[in-house]
């Protein structure tokens, strides 16, 4: 689990291989804004590019890198 630089977005990684990344800008409206299953196994870490515009997933299947709209 990982905020970006700013703090308006996180990203949750899933046992199960999946992402996902929510907007939580306003606490009281959480929205989600993509969520997708990228891996096989275990997602062990997500990393925000500084711009917090990508998302790059790490497992021990491969390397992801995801582009997050909003």
């Amino acid at each position: 689990m990982k905020l970006n630089a700013d703090g308006s977005k996180l990203a949750l990684g899933f046992e199960s291989g999946k992402v996902s990344v929510f907007d939580i800008n306003k606490p009281s409206c959480i929205t989600l804004l993509k969520e997708s299953t990228v891996h096989e196994s275990v997602v062990t870490d997500v990393i925000w590019s500084s711009d917090g515009k990508y998302l790059k997933t790490i497992s021990k299947d491969n390397l992801v890198y995801l582009e997050v709209q909003g």
